[in-house]
Formats: structure tokens, sequence, C-alpha cells
């Protein structure tokens, strides 16, 4: 792997964009899976709870955590990526709670 191959990856982990950029995301998930949700668990959410969190990636691992905040939660995700950042949205609006995500 040559210099420039490397500094995409390094671009893409911080801020993924477009189709590789998704992908980037996809793997995230699988490799940050455990840490996330032991993160989740300590944290121990509650209903009507208002959580902002830096990083949700695609808001995959954030679902379960944002579906107990119920509806009268609120959600914030401060995600740099715009890619990311919309997916996050539409993975995670359909729940009760306010979700808002940047």
């Amino acid at each position: 792997m040559n210099e420039s191959e490397i500094k995409a990856i390094a671009h893409q982990l911080s801020c993924p964009q477009g189709e590789a950029g998704i992908e980037i995301g996809h793997k995230m998930n699988a490799l940050n899976a455990f840490i996330t949700s032991r993160t989740i668990e300590v944290f121990s959410p509650k209903p009507n709870e208002v959580i902002a969190e830096l990083g949700p990636g695609n808001g995959v691992l954030s679902e379960s955590m944002v579906h107990t905040l119920g509806k009268n939660g609120c959600y914030y995700g401060i995600e740099p990526s715009d890619v990311m950042a919309e997916e996050a949205r539409q993975r995670l609006s359909g729940n009760a709670c306010t979700v808002d995500i940047h």
C-alpha cells in the first residue's frame, strides 16, 4: 500500500464520504460494536432523557439507546460526515423521541 492509499483510507476513517464512506461506516460498526454497547450499558439511558452523542456514524449502534429515550426523550448526534449524518438521520428519525443529527 502506498502513501496516497494510506492517506485516502485515513481520510475516510476520519470523515467517511460517498459510496466508499458508506462501506467504511459498516466496517466501523462491526469494529466498534462492543465498546459502544458497553458504553451505552454503563451510561444506562432512561426514558425522557436528553442525550448528545459525538460521532454516531450511521446511527446503527445508537438505535437501542434512541428507542430507550421514548417519545419524550431527545437525542442529538454530532457527526462531521455528511453521508453518515444522512444515514443516521434516516435510520433514527422513525423513533418516537426527538432526533437531531448534524
